[in-house]
């Protein structure tokens, strides 16, 4: 019995390493495609507003004219808000020390996954 249980706990740990690194890895690869959209964004949006600055002398006026109309809408909608140019460069820019930086995300990401971790952990302790 006692060859029995070791071999359960030793199958319980592995499962949970193997798990745990699938998961490591995939959100690694997922924070890096995210930042790299997101500098993508960036350097659109500002690339585009400055020139539409320079052509259009109204540009901003117009584009904060068109956010504030209001849109015959029930509730929050993301797509119609991201649409304009302003609204998007605004969000962009105001969230590129949180969204769009790396330490930021970095340690969201390892509080989620010590979080996922442990309820990994509980489980297979509970199991045996």
């Amino acid at each position: 019995t006692t060859t029995t249980t070791t071999q359960a706990v030793l199958i319980a740990v592995a499962s949970t390493l193997h798990i745990s690194a699938q998961f490591v890895i995939t959100l690694c690869l997922t924070l890096r495609f995210w930042l790299v959209h997101y500098q993508i964004l960036v350097e659109m949006m500002s690339e585009s507003h400055e020139w539409k600055k320079i052509i259009n002398a109204n540009y901003q006026q117009e584009e904060s004219y068109a956010v504030s109309v209001p849109r015959p809408s029930a509730g929050f909608d993301p797509i119609h808000a991201m649409q304009s140019t302003m609204a998007s460069t605004e969000w962009i820019l105001a969230h590129r020390s949180t969204l769009g930086n790396q330490r930021w995300l970095t340690v969201r990401s390892i509080g989620l996954f010590a979080t996922i971790l442990m309820v990994i952990v509980a489980d297979e302790i509970c199991r045996y």
